[in-house]
């Protein structure tokens, strides 16, 4: 499902946020005004904000002092405003009929689909329709089609094709001329080239870049791509120091900033897009409840006789505490969300992506202390399948067992609304039971009148606490932190700064509350950070 495309002119943003909760007759009217628009604005015009707010929706804004908007920047905007008012609206395909995909109007032009995208900023009215719940696809209606075709003759232009192999080997062979003899950067000269072969600027500084990756002639390092954003990613949860990634790479600590960002930013918007993250209306109200800040991070029971021992020593989960962290729970991804719908896709900010990271971590320990109040649930329900106690059966199909059963409960824990009430253990119970029920049927089960083989009970149990969500797989740090975190070392300012940050023994904080707290220098936080890590891993091998 293609993103809604982010709105660049701040007026017509401050028009939208008026416009989004009109009604739909309303906004359908405004959908028909905007296609005309995209067909009459002249770019070398300049128009004021009140006139467009009467363009769109008919009436006349008083404003003291309108801004202004060049023509071209105001037509670039139009078809990102189209779609927007299209998702506001619920538009479905069955009110754009006959209208043309994007593939048939680049096969209709004869054109890919980036030269076709690089036409919306020449205002091709695009729309964004549903075809059900959550698949929507960008369409333009067959008489937009045809009025853009006759408002701009040089749509159906006949048009370059690919470079030649020949025509490659030449281009690389003068530029590397130019730099040796000229010394000229790699965007001089395709500047240089692509005025002499009629190419644009860009195409041919693509050519000459990735030549430049497989044999460097301007000392340019090739550019960084999503997967070595994510490795840098990775090496950064590790604690690897920038000053060693500026080595490593040959980037500045900018780029190397920026890359990292950039990855970040992808997998949250992934998160959101497969529907991990859905959006909704955020309750902070449980988030400054006491249940839902404290107690948290504890580590997960080591081996089946303590995890048994865990569960039989707990009663039952108290309301109160479960409600507020259900709740909490749901508001940290809902606010999750809202914070991946507006990071931007070129610069997400690094403060930006600390707040929504350290609300999916937070998530995460309420999510674990929900599931570690139903332990005593889980191991009853499974005792009540087997016909017997555990301890009676093999300890390593036990542990797997567990496993997979609060894996279950994990995802029955999701699928519960806290708005509607009702207890977590009814959904557990239920999910656990089918894991059970289904694990009986494939291997016919233990019999409850035949003594199995006892367990050792001393198996280990792999750390549930750190695989519940997703998002868990990159922004939980190193196995081997939490435990020398938890035993005071490698100092105890670094423990303080860890188990505050990463949330073990109370909610997480972002770098920003850190730096409140601790007394850090802002600019200091991330390398005090990288430091601390730093100094655990290398303390948890020394152990």
């Amino acid at each position: 499902m293609p993103r809604l495309p982010e709105q660049p002119i701040d007026a017509i943003r401050d028009l939208e946020a008026q416009l989004r909760f009109a009604p739909r007759d309303a906004l359908l009217r405004d959908i028909d005004r905007v296609e005309r628009l995209c067909l009459t604005i002249e770019p070398g015009v300049q128009y004021p904000e009140d006139w467009l707010c009467q363009a769109v929706t008919g009436y006349r804004a008083q404003v003291s002092h309108p801004r202004v908007m060049e023509g071209a920047a105001l037509l670039a905007s139009m078809p990102v405003l189209l779609q927007r008012l299209c998702e506001y609206a619920g538009l479905t395909g069955a009110e754009a009929p006959g209208a043309l995909g994007l593939d048939e109007v680049a096969a209709r032009w004869k054109m890919s689909r980036a030269t076709l995208s690089r036409l919306r900023t020449r205002g091709l009215p695009t729309l964004r329709v549903r075809d059900g719940r959550r698949t929507a696809r960008v369409v333009v209606r067959r008489e937009m089609v045809e009025a853009f075709e006759a408002a701009h003759v040089d749509v159906k232009a006949e048009r370059h094709g690919r470079f030649t192999p020949a025509e490659v080997s030449r281009m690389v062979a003068r530029a590397a001329r130019y730099r040796r003899c000229l010394g000229w950067s790699l965007n001089k000269v395709a500047g240089r080239l692509a005025a002499r072969s009629g190419r644009s600027r860009e195409a041919v500084r693509q050519v000459l870049q990735r030549a430049e990756e497989r044999a460097p002639a301007f000392g340019h390092a090739p550019p960084l791509r999503e997967r070595d954003g994510r490795v840098l990613m990775r090496a950064w949860a590790r604690g690897v120091s920038l000053q060693a990634m500026v080595k490593a790479t040959r980037r500045s600590p900018a780029s190397i900033r920026r890359a990292t960002n950039l990855a970040r930013a992808g997998l949250l918007r992934d998160l959101l897009e497969r529907g991990v993250l859905e959006s909704g209306v955020v309750d902070e109200t449980p988030l400054r409840a006491k249940p839902a800040n404290e107690g948290l991070g504890e580590p997960a029971p080591a081996t089946l006789d303590e995890l048994l021992a865990v569960a039989r020593a707990r009663g039952l989960a108290v309301p109160f505490e479960e409600r507020v962290r259900l709740g909490a729970y749901q508001s940290l991804r809902r606010r999750a969300a809202a914070g991946v719908e507006g990071l931007s896709r070129l610069h997400p900010a690094a403060s930006a992506l600390d707040r929504i990271e350290t609300d999916l971590r937070w998530a995460a320990r309420l999510k674990a202390e929900l599931l570690r109040a139903q332990l005593r649930v889980i191991v009853t329900t499974i005792e009540a399948r087997l016909g017997g106690p555990i301890e009676r059966a093999p300890a390593g199909p036990m542990v797997a067992l567990l496993s997979e059963a609060i894996t279950a409960a994990s995802g029955a824990v999701d699928s519960i609304d806290a708005a509607r009430g009702g207890r977590v253990a009814a959904g557990v119970g239920l999910a656990v039971d089918r894991v059970v029920a289904r694990r009986a049927r494939v291997s016919g089960g233990p019999s409850p009148g035949r003594a199995a083989p006892m367990g050792s009970g001393r198996d280990a149990l792999p750390d549930w606490t750190r695989t519940l969500c997703e998002w868990q797989r990159w922004l939980e740090p190193d196995a081997r932190v939490r435990p020398v975190v938890l035993a005071g070392g490698p100092d105890d300012a670094d423990a303080g700064l860890l188990a505050a940050r990463f949330g073990w023994g109370g909610r997480p904080r972002t770098l920003a509350e850190l730096c409140a707290e601790l007394d850090i220098a802002e600019n200091r936080a991330p390398a005090t950070e990288q430091a601390a890590l730093r100094r655990a891993v290398i303390a948890a091998r020394r152990a």
